[in-house]
């Protein structure tokens, strides 16, 4: 019924200012506390992140550098593959010769080297009257390197003639076409030459090389040219050097085959481009390490191979995971969190519960993600390893997954209990890795749970939904075994499993499917024992606890009946009116019609104040204040709560009896009260007498439980006092009373729609008739009994 205000608030809104309306939905967001909601999505995101993302910490490896002495011997415990960095040197080498390297090449390097040497000697010409070290290091500048002074005075003495000048193009002439490089030993099949002139590529294969020479190779045609007396052996032409001495003919073309270098040189850039892309798809050679073969003895020199396997080992053990993007994790798993709360809080309101509910809630993530992380850190494969004839799946599909979402199924619910479902199945497919499936098995199991558990009213039924989800999870684990292919994959996270080939798959399906029922069946006995334990705990009333407390044996209730017959007799037709009222509505029927037999038991200490348990005409209120009487009647709220505490029975039920009058006035007692002040000669005057005083404490119902049973605890005690209950009577006075909750706003604080409340009302009518039904007087039936009693006018 809170709908109705928020309504007429939304229609006064209308006419005001945008800043205002704001400024109103920001109080709103802040009362409906999202902040403290994220807050808690923050510290529930945070635990389980750690929890599934942080390596569980088992064998540690101990790591021996090369050349040490093993102070113990060391395993592999597992099957794994390490890489081998020799062999993976020659792959890599090998790989990256078939990327061709580039190659810049110059194709006028010889053209710039003879007018290097013209232009030095021209410039030393220019200087004829200048001293010695001044022409030698203009010669020098010129040339582009340094030379001896014993060189430079050889070079003198030729006096720096045009013979000498052009003597460049007769030694370096033979340089022209050829391709100069530092090193022919490129490591590569072929080279991509690229002219930095004219852009244009050419490729050369290994039965091409020919076609470049060394820089050694090059200076020394330079130095064989100095040997050649003539252009050719039968020319007779003499060439600029013939004349010259031997000793200045080899200083000039020592000279000159210094100018030569490299005119095709290594792209470094681009060929690290390159080969950094060609990288991408290599794959070094893997060394596979088998299962219990010793790395290193003790007592044993540590080789170099040792200590690679040794490393990698312990990288493997502790878990290769940067911490440094677990904020981003965390942060992420919040907000999905919390839009999650966000969006079930306007789509379906009622299935959130309440916040002691989304705190369970958060607690049982947390709980069954730490205790899936226990079973790691206690190596599940060293059970597996106890028992060889078994599969070591068996031992994965029969941990009692689906007992977290059982309890809370019965404590707060199915809706909250399917959202754990998919967190916590969630969770473990993040901690399993390449075993994820795993975590849709999760999934399965903690829904048909959660579902089976939904009509469980009795131990039985439990015990029934239990063996239904075994059958369930035992489906659901030979599934995920066929996807995996009959065994856990490799890099399943938290369970370091080996598959043991040698057992049949028939076997080994069997075994499975045992392992799922085993698993069903200890979640129902982990139910039993725990959810008693956390009703005590957490407060909680669940549906097995409210058919303990619905059995008429119970001690408050058998006190009532001896105490109060009335109101015990009142209580049962209550409660078959609430009953009918909330299966009209889809509500929790049990709760509300244990909720109605225990809803008065505050009258039991003064059952004669109150007219269901008084006998003829005479009341103790005659002789009493209104006030007072009023205050006897309203106090057997606060002595219910006192009993219903004193007997544990829970809070759902003491809401019952705080809410079933919500803040109604006693309106007979009020009446009077304010009739005996108007008399003549009264003390107190009308004005005087405070509704407060007559009012109840409340609160308002919260429920819908709560609401269906405020309403049919004032229509069973109206009916009961109509002289002539026939059916237009009792529907017309039901109506009445209905209305007037409507009206004095018993309902406002209700999650009860019109339409529901109309719903309860022909659920009530239907049982009232029942009741209240004409009987067929049989003859002399009342012969013999006094005449009744006249009530003198």
């Amino acid at each position: 019924m809170g709908s109705t205000n928020k309504t007429a608030q939304n229609l006064r809104d209308l006419g005001r200012g945008p800043l205002v309306r704001l400024g109103r939905q920001l109080r709103v967001y802040a009362r409906k506390s999202y902040l403290e909601e994220f807050g808690a999505c923050l510290i529930v995101s945070s635990f389980v992140i750690f929890m599934v993302r942080t390596p569980t910490g088992g064998n540690q490896t101990p790591v021996f550098k090369t050349g040490e002495i093993a102070t113990e011997t060391v395993r592999a415990d597992n099957l794994f593959l390490v890489t081998d960095s020799e062999q993976a040197k020659s792959d890599k080498a090998q790989f990256l010769s078939g990327v061709a390297p580039v190659y810049d090449l110059d194709s006028e390097a010889v053209s710039l080297w003879m007018d290097r040497w013209q232009l030095a000697i021209k410039a030393v010409r220019k200087l004829a009257r200048s001293n010695f070290k001044n022409q030698k290091k203009v010669f020098e500048e010129k040339l582009g390197f340094t030379i001896s002074d014993e060189e430079f005075l050889i070079l003198s003495k030729l006096g720096f003639s045009p013979e000498l000048e052009k003597s460049i193009s007769f030694s370096l002439g033979p340089l022209w076409d050829l391709r100069i490089v530092e090193n022919k030993n490129f490591g590569a099949a072929s080279v991509e030459i690229v002219d930095i002139k004219s852009a244009k590529v050419s490729f050369l294969k290994p039965n091409e090389m020919s076609f470049l020479i060394g820089i050694e190779e090059a200076r020394a045609l330079v130095g064989r040219a100095s040997k050649t007396r003539s252009r050719t052996q039968t020319d007779r032409v003499r060439l600029p050097w013939s004349a010259w001495p031997d000793e200045a003919r080899g200083v000039v073309f020592s000279i000159q085959a210094r100018l030569v270098q490299p005119n095709v040189t290594l792209n470094r850039k681009e060929t690290e481009v390159r080969r950094d892309e060609a990288l991408k798809d290599f794959k070094p050679s893997m060394a596979q390490i088998e299962k219990g073969e010793v790395i290193v003895r003790e007592g044993e020199k540590v080789s170099k191979r040792a200590n690679l396997i040794l490393e990698e080992l312990s990288k493997l053990n502790k878990g290769n995971f940067n911490f440094g993007f677990i904020p981003f994790e965390i942060f992420l798993a919040t907000l999905s969190f919390w839009f999650v709360f966000v969006f079930l809080r306007k789509q379906f309101p009622r299935s959130l519960g309440k916040p002691k509910d989304l705190f369970v809630l958060g607690v049982g993530i947390i709980a069954s993600v730490a205790t899936l992380k226990l079973v790691s850190m206690f190596q599940l494969e060293v059970v597996a390893e106890a028992v060889p004839i078994l599969p070591p799946e068996f031992f994965l599909f029969c941990i009692p997954i689906a007992a977290p979402a059982m309890v809370l199924r019965l404590l707060v619910g199915v809706p909250l209990a399917a959202l754990f479902s998919l967190i916590f199945g969630t969770s473990v497919a993040l901690m399993l890795g390449g075993a994820g499936l795993f975590g849709l098995h999760v999934v399965i199991s903690g829904l048909m749970a959660s579902h089976f558990l939904k009509s469980s009213r009795t131990r039985s039924d439990l015990h029934w939904a239990g063996t239904k989800t075994a059958f369930v999870m035992a489906l659901s684990a030979l599934g995920v075994l066929g996807a995996w292919g009959g065994h856990i994959p490799g890099g399943a996270g938290i369970f370091q499993l080996e598959t043991r080939e040698n057992i049949h798959l028939g076997v080994r399906i069997l075994w499975i499917g045992f392992g799922g029922l085993l698993a069903g069946w200890v979640s129902t006995a982990l139910t039993l024992f725990l959810t008693p334990l956390l009703e005590n705990i957490l407060d909680y009333t669940t549906d097995l606890k409210l058919l303990e407390l619905a059995r008429m044996d119970h001690p408050l209730l058998k006190e009532l009946v001896l105490k109060a017959p009335g109101t015990y007799h009142h209580s049962i037709i209550v409660g078959s009116l609430v009953e009918a009222g909330a299966e009209a509505i889809g509500a929790n029927s049990l709760l509300a019609r244990v909720g109605s037999y225990y809803h008065d038991i505050g009258k039991m200490n003064r059952a004669e104040y109150f007219v269901e348990n008084q006998s003829g005409n005479l009341s103790p209120h005659d002789t009493m204040s209104p006030q007072l009487s009023a205050k006897l009647i309203i106090s057997h709220v606060k002595e219910g709560r006192v009993l219903a505490e004193e007997h544990k029975l829970g809070q759902d039920l003491i809401d019952f009896i705080e809410q079933h009058h919500a803040t109604t006035v006693v309106t007979f007692f009020y009446n009077k009260a304010k009739q005996e002040a108007a008399k003549p000669g009264s003390k107190i005057a009308p004005d005087e007498i405070r509704e407060a005083d007559f009012r109840y404490p409340g609160p308002k119902p919260q429920t819908r439980e709560a609401a269906i049973m405020a309403l049919a605890d004032s229509c069973e005690a109206a009916t009961r006092s109509l002289v002539e209950p026939t059916p237009a009577r009792i529907e017309g006075l039901v109506n009445k009373i209905i209305n007037r909750a409507l009206n004095e706003g018993v309902l406002d604080e209700a999650d009860i729609t019109f339409a529901e409340v109309n719903l309860v009302s022909k659920a009530f009518l239907r049982i009232l008739l029942s009741i209240h039904h004409n009987r067929i007087q049989y003859p002399d039936q009342e012969k013999g009994l006094p005449a009744p009693f006249k009530k003198e006018a």
